[in-house]
């Protein structure tokens, strides 16, 4: 009877592995895992208690002085021209009136008469001349006290003639005197004189 007992406890304890070997094999990882964390944590705490060597730098060149520079000189404002003030314009001129239209009828190209008698008094009478010329001319009149010696003639007068003698009588102030002359359409043209006594 004891050596039945004694078989099946040796098969049970050779079956199955001791239990101290698997608290040695947890024990010795966790040993591994912690010194792993102590490792880290002094890899962390170093890196950060003395930073990595910056890398020497090159001193770095004084930058050269810059060669000053003269300040450049403002642009001096160019004057503004003075504008002159414009004089205030003159009101243009009219133009000239057209000349007068060329006469259709007879033309005195010349008159002449006295402006005074040249009375020495009020009584008698003193001989005047007039003169004239011509253009287109066929008849003339001589007239006293009118505009239209044609129209109340004191005489007929010779166109070629060109000259008349007439008298002033001195007891007038003074009188008109008119020369008329017609073409051969019977137009009219009238040269009056006012002449005074003295």
């Amino acid at each position: 009877m004891g050596e039945s007992v004694g078989a099946p406890v040796e098969a049970v304890s050779s079956g199955r592995p001791p239990a101290n070997r698997t608290v040695r094999i947890l024990g010795a990882a966790v040993a591994v895992l912690g010194v792993l964390i102590v490792v880290l944590l002094v890899l962390l705490l170093a890196n950060r208690e003395s930073p990595a060597a910056e890398p020497s730098a090159s001193p770095t060149p004084t930058p050269s002085a810059t060669p000053s520079t003269s300040p450049t000189p403002a642009p001096s404002p160019s004057p503004t021209p003075t504008v002159a003030a414009e004089a205030p314009t003159a009101p243009e001129e009219p133009p000239p009136p057209p000349p007068p239209p060329a006469p259709t009828g007879p033309v005195f190209t010349s008159f002449s008469a006295p402006s005074k008698a040249g009375c020495d008094g009020d009584s008698g009478s003193v001989e005047m001349t007039f003169t004239w010329s011509t253009s287109k001319a066929v008849k003339a009149w001589f007239g006293i006290a009118t505009t239209n010696a044609k129209a109340a003639p004191y005489e007929d007068v010779s166109v070629q003639a060109g000259s008349y003698t007439a008298y002033y009588q001195c007891s007038e102030a003074s009188q008109v005197y008119t020369v008329t002359i017609e073409d051969a359409d019977g137009k009219l043209t009238h040269e009056t004189r006012t002449i005074s006594r003295n």
